[in-house]
């Protein structure tokens, strides 16, 4: 999930509107991977598919599926688009989400006591 603060960007009552600007994941590939300092990052590991596999080099230096790039049972086909629902979320309050619990044993005469406080 990417989640990004727009709040300061809208103006209440303007009809905001959401723009996505779309770019070659190749290209991006690409020009990440000539950014690359070997001397800052350790290692540039350019990569690229066997040449019968006809792919698109560099797509270790993106978070995309690798198989858009090429796979040795399928063409090469680096799309991209949207491929979920994508909208504003407002809130003044705080929000919680992914909540995890761990579970330890307690002695048989513990008292577990859970509360719910509402804001």
């Amino acid at each position: 999930r990417l989640r990004t603060d727009v709040k300061p960007l809208l103006v209440s009552g303007a009809g905001n509107k959401i723009t996505v600007k779309l770019a070659s994941k190749v290209v991006a590939a690409n020009e990440t991977a000539a950014q690359c300092r070997v001397e800052s990052s350790g290692i540039c590991p350019v990569q690229c598919p066997p040449q019968v596999q006809d792919g698109f080099c560099n797509v270790n230096f993106l978070r995309t599926q690798p198989c858009s790039f090429s796979w040795d049972w399928g063409p090469a086909f680096a799309t991209v688009g949207i491929w979920r629902t994508i909208y504003l979320q407002g809130f003044n309050t705080a929000v919680v989400r992914d909540v995890s619990m761990t579970a330890t044993p307690l002695p048989a005469s513990a008292k577990v006591v859970a509360e719910r406080t509402d804001p």
